[in-house]
Formats: structure tokens, C-alpha cells, sequence
């Protein structure tokens, strides 16, 4: 079932908010985790088990996740910059940029994402405040892992 678009994901990545495709007869359908589907149905809520873990594990449900790409990212308010072809792999390599401006004199905050063959992206942010950048590094494999990240790292 894995190929370049999806993914199947592991029980551990799935979070409330997380987003993923199961298929429902001879068709996918999106749908995402809420909190309801951590708990049990019947009258013992301290079962550490729940739907989504007994279908899952049990193979009764097929779930697949589409990996990060450029739409799952702009849709997040992030900009193309720039695009090239990477000499290893030939995979599509791109840089995003994001412009915030915050607190007195209109400061002026530059988020950057690029990604690499192995589906890191790396993060940097440069600031009208602060001289030089810091980056951080991540493997992002998904548009509900970047949500999460942005609202970590509070990128608007």
C-alpha cells in the first residue's frame, strides 16, 4: 500500500487533531483523531485499549497518511522561495518561507522550512531583534506533524 503519496502510520504517531485516510468499502476517507476515539464505548473507561488501536493492530481497518508536500504546506500560510532538484535522488527539494511581524518598531521574524531527501526539514528563524539565525531540525513526514509544530514553536 506505501507508495510515493502515503504512508501507513504507526500507532504511535496518531495524536487528537491527527489526520488520516481509512478506507471505507472500495473508497478512502478522510478523517481525523478526536478525543472520543480514545476512550471505550462500553462503561469501563480505564481500558488502556480503543477502536482505532483494536482495528489497527487487528488489520481490521486499512489507514494510509499523504506525506508533507508543497500543498499541505502553503495551505499553512508558508511560501515557495525557491526549488531544485536534488542530485541524489532527483526528488523535488524546496525551501518555504514564512514573514511575522510582531512587537515594537514592527520587528520582523523570517521563518524558513527546507527539506531534504530523508524528509527532514529543517527550520530556521531570523529576526530583526536578534543578529544571526538559529535552526532547528525535525522529520516531518506529515501536514497534521507540521500543525502541531507550528503551535509548539507559536509560527503563525
Amino acid at each position: 500500500m506505501e507508495n510515493n503519496l502515503y504512508y501507513t502510520p504507526t500507532i504511535e504517531e496518531f495524536h487528537v487533531g491527527f489526520g488520516y485516510e481509512y478506507m471505507n468499502g472500495d473508497r478512502w476517507e478522510e478523517s481525523k483523531m478526536r478525543i472520543q476515539d480514545y476512550k471505550s464505548d462500553g462503561p469501563d473507561y480505564e481500558r488502556s485499549d480503543s477502536w482505532f488501536e483494536e482495528e489497527l493492530l487487528g488489520g481490521i481497518r486499512t489507514v494510509r497518511v499523504k506525506y508533507l508536500d508543497q500543498s499541505d504546506i502553503e495551505s499553512l500560510g508558508w511560501e515557495l522561495r525557491d526549488s531544485k532538484k536534488s542530485p541524489f535522488t532527483g526528488r523535488q527539494l524546496m525551501t518555504f518561507q514564512k514573514t511575522e511581524e510582531f512587537g515594537f518598531n514592527n520587528g520582523i521574524h523570517y521563518w524558513l522550512i527546507q527539506q531534504d531527501d530523508n524528509w527532514v526539514i529543517k527550520i530556521q528563524a531570523y529576526s530583526s531583534y536578534v543578529p544571526g539565525e538559529w535552526v532547528m531540525r525535525f522529520k516531518i513526514k506529515n501536514k497534521s506533524e507540521l500543525i502541531k509544530l507550528m503551535q509548539q514553536l507559536n509560527i503563525k
